[in-house]
């Protein structure tokens, strides 16, 4: 079983929680690029959760590849 909440503006996905049963991937939480803002930069970012204390955690933009990091 799964869940979630999102949140849009103008039709475009601006953020996302979603929880499910799955132990590595419990907790999924994405921003996209458009809500967090420094000038004219606005990156996304993103971690997946896991039950076992694992995480991933990721910055993303709409110019360049993204970058993460994770301890799974």
């Amino acid at each position: 079983m799964a869940g979630g909440i999102f949140y849009d503006g103008n039709n475009s996905l601006l953020a996302s929680v979603v929880l499910s049963g799955i132990t590595e991937y419990f907790c999924s939480i994405d921003v996209y690029p458009g809500i967090i803002k420094f000038d004219h930069f606005s990156p996304g970012v993103w971690t997946v959760i896991g039950l076992n204390g694992n995480f991933t955690i990721g910055v993303s933009t709409k110019y360049l590849f993204g970058l993460g990091y994770s301890n799974f």
